[in-house]
C-alpha cells in the first residue's frame, strides 16, 4: 500500500466515523456508547456475532462459500463421523437448528425470496 492510499483510508475511515458522530448527535444519543453497545451486540453473543454473518453475507462474502461454512459447522454439531472442520478445542454452542435458521435466512436474502426449480 502507497502513501496515498493509505492516507486516503485513513481519511475515509476518520469521515465515516465523524458522520456517525452527527447522526448520533443529531438523534440526541452519546456517539462513544453506541459504538460500546454496537461492539457488545456484535462480539457480546453467538447470537449478534451470527447476524452480522447473515446481513453482511451478500455484501462482503460470497454466498455459497458461507452457506457450505454453515454445512460444514452444522456437521460438526450434529456430530458426524468425518473429520471435524473447527480444533476440537472449539466448542460449537449454536444448535444444529439455529444453523439451519441462519442457512435458510442467508439463502432468502441471497435469492431476495424467489424461488427456484431445479
Amino acid at each position: 500500500m502507497t502513501m496515498n492510499n493509505r492516507l486516503l483510508l485513513s481519511l475515509a475511515f476518520v469521515a465515516g466515523l465523524a458522520v456517525c458522530q452527527a447522526q448520533a448527535l443529531a438523534a440526541g444519543k452519546d456517539p462513544l456508547k453506541a459504538y460500546g453497545d454496537t461492539l457488545l451486540y456484535v462480539f457480546g453473543n453467538t447470537y449478534g456475532f451470527s447476524e452480522l454473518l447473515v446481513r453482511m453475507t451478500p455484501l462482503k462474502y460470497d454466498p455459497n462459500v458461507v452457506q457450505a461454512f454453515l454445512i460444514q459447522v452444522r456437521r460438526d454439531a450434529v456430530g458426524s463421523n468425518r473429520t471435524p472442520l473447527l480444533a476440537d478445542h472449539m466448542a460449537v454452542n449454536i444448535s444444529p437448528a439455529d444453523l439451519d435458521q441462519l442457512a435458510a435466512t442467508l439463502q432468502h436474502k441471497v435469492s431476495h425470496g424467489r424461488l427456484y426449480s431445479t
